[in-house]
């Protein structure tokens, strides 16, 4: 039996590849952080972004270009869409980069570009 794959290994050779300064990991929250955030939220934070923020609590990658944000700063894109939660930031001043809920029922989740005041879905899964 083969061990599974981890989900973030491409992050982890893109990190290895360049040096530290490069990109900067935060060290992981704490369950009591992430609840604290879901609470705030009012909404799941999907699985795939979940695990990484429970391996790492943010990130600067690429010198600065893209900041991915720790759980306690997220927050909704703006008052009209509670449902769209802005997660990081780059590499432009007004780039943004959320989720939201892509069912009715919640359960699965959409990743894209907030940009203009409209949410632009682009991936199902954080990791990619």
């Amino acid at each position: 039996m083969q061990p599974a794959k981890d989900p973030f290994q491409p992050l982890l050779n893109v990190i290895d590849r360049y040096r530290q300064d490069v990109h900067q990991l935060q060290p992981p929250t704490t369950q009591d952080n992430l609840a604290a955030a879901i609470g705030h939220l009012q909404t799941p934070i999907p699985p795939s972004l979940m695990r990484f923020l429970e391996r790492w609590n943010g990130a600067i990658l690429f010198r600065g270009a893209l900041r991915i944000r720790s759980a306690t700063e997220m927050a909704s894109a703006a008052e009209s869409v509670p449902g769209v939660i802005v997660f990081a930031d780059g590499p432009g001043k007004d780039d943004r980069w959320a989720f939201a809920p892509s069912s009715p029922d919640g359960r699965q989740t959409v990743f894209g570009r907030w940009a203009d005041d409209t949410f632009h879905p682009l991936h199902e899964r954080f990791e990619r």
